[in-house]
């Protein structure tokens, strides 16, 4: 299995963009994490590689004026800060310049973002928070940002009897307009628990009230939102939550919809909030999770194998079982964690079965050629051999995973 990784690594990427998700991104973290970790002198060979296309693509992002964390200003400059700490990019007076205006840019962007009501991980607001969360020398420096970020999604809030929400705006024009609320970590309502959650706990680095997150994020907000995504549960059927309130159907298990991200802001806003109910609420959760199997989990089966992706595959309920473990020493998560992992084992190694004979369905091609972060086989590996440790958990922030070894068990007394 390690050479498969190492394989992986060495391959072609299926997409040359600069993308953080579905691009480039993907391949420069495995390298970058298996250089960081092994010394080994092919992967900062093919880090290298990479990050100078990664680059000469980043005037593409500008002509667009793409601000995202998927796939611009905001992904870049969290990667090209990554790599800088990791001590993997050698900065040069062009790249600082490159790099200042494209901060410049990302400031400019937030306030746009709130005025469209955008708050969406990969292509709003929290992405751009996300930036901010991971390297608090950028707080200190955008402390006027990062007050409009947290007070531009608490400003946005609607509210019911049941307590806060927000529309999700972004994906309302895929519907004609119609008013989604999204239950999902990637789009939806518990990114915005996360985030203001985040924003709560890195309030303990500061003593400067000026920088001082703890003090811009309303606990009230947290809570209300927190009941009122526990009023959307579902009293029957496999799944406790749907994707949104446009749909009653089952949700699947996966990172980017379902009822695991759910749970996971759940045990988040529960440290924060020090309420041993929220935390038993997202146990429930969490536990009902596990009385599906793959079968019934609404991971795609593809041509023996099935979708090893972070977004709506094998990787992701696998990075979730993992953390549920952590957080409650429960052993049914960990049965569940390793399940899920067998099966990411097997279809990784279908998958290079198939790359190694001649396929003529082309878009299965396409499929398992895929080396991107979110969907492909980078962010798969990642995940596989996170268990090995020689890979660096800062990746997973980028999945709102924050504080991955860090978040507590114990609650309120």
């Amino acid at each position: 299995m390690n050479q498969l990784i190492c394989d992986t690594a060495q391959a072609t990427p299926s997409y040359s963009s600069c993308s953080l998700y579905i691009g480039l991104g993907g391949p420069i973290l495995l390298n970058a994490s298996l250089y960081h970790r092994t010394k080994n002198s092919q992967f900062k060979d093919r880090l290298d590689l990479l990050i100078t296309s990664y680059f000469d693509d980043i005037p593409t992002v500008i002509s667009r004026q793409d601000s995202s964390l998927a796939s611009g200003f905001a992904g870049i400059l969290w990667l090209v800060e990554y790599l800088k700490q990791h001590k993997l990019l050698q900065m040069t007076s062009a790249k600082e310049e490159l790099m200042n205006y494209i901060s410049r840019q990302l400031e400019k962007s937030v306030s746009v973002d709130i005025e469209n009501r955008d708050y969406d991980l990969l292509y709003g607001v929290i992405g751009k928070a996300l930036v901010f969360l991971d390297y608090p020398y950028l707080r200190l420096n955008n402390t006027k940002v990062v007050t409009t970020i947290v007070e531009g999604i608490e400003q946005i809030a609607e509210r019911d009897s049941n307590g806060n929400f927000w529309y999700d705006y972004y994906y309302d024009k895929k519907f004609k307009g119609e008013k989604i609320q999204n239950y999902g970590l990637a789009h939806g309502i518990p990114s915005i628990i996360c985030t203001l959650c985040f924003f709560y706990l890195a309030g303990d680095i500061y003593v400067d009230v000026q920088v001082n997150t703890r003090k811009m994020v309303s606990l009230q907000m947290i809570r209300g939102a927190v009941n009122w995504l526990l009023s959307k549960k579902q009293q029957n059927g496999l799944s406790s939550f749907s994707n949104a309130n446009i749909s009653e159907q089952t949700s699947r298990l996966g990172w980017c919809y379902g009822d695991l991200g759910v749970a996971y802001s759940l045990f988040v806003a529960a440290q924060v909030l020090k309420d041993n109910e929220i935390y038993y609420s997202a146990l429930e959760i969490a536990l009902h999770s596990c009385k599906r199997n793959i079968t019934d989990s609404q991971i795609q089966y593809i041509e023996g194998f099935y979708d090893i992706g972070i977004c709506h595959g094998l990787a992701g309920v696998c990075l979730f079982y993992r953390l549920f473990y952590e957080f409650t020493h429960e052993r049914t998560f960990s049965s569940k964690y390793f399940y899920y992992l067998r099966l990411l084992y097997s279809s990784l190694k279908t998958i290079k079965t198939l790359q190694e004979g001649t396929l003529q369905n082309l878009d299965l091609k396409k499929i398992i050629d895929d080396t991107s972060l979110l969907y492909g086989k980078s962010g798969a590996c990642l995940v596989a051999f996170q268990d090995q440790s020689f890979l660096s958990p800062k990746w997973h922030n980028l999945m709102l995973l924050n504080n991955f070894h860090t978040l507590s068990t114990v609650v309120a007394e």
